[in-house]
């Protein structure tokens, strides 16, 4: 699935964190922060490798 059909359904203010590729929490992090604040232009057309978290809590993690 793609990064954008992820986000579509998240509320504005749900925390986000995008890593790169596998490694799980430590995996580097391309962008993070609520989406009403950040750009992810150039992360919406990337396929989701995984995704943990809930929006209610600290935050959805993607690997993308």
């Amino acid at each position: 699935m793609l990064l954008k059909e992820y986000i579509n359904i998240q509320f504005t203010n749900t925390y986000v964190v995008i890593h790169t590729g596998y490694g799980g929490y430590k995996a580097p992090v391309l962008i993070e922060g609520k989406l009403s604040e950040i750009d992810l232009s150039d992360y919406e057309e990337k396929e989701v490798l995984s995704v943990s978290g809930r929006a209610d809590s600290n935050g959805i993690h993607f690997w993308i």
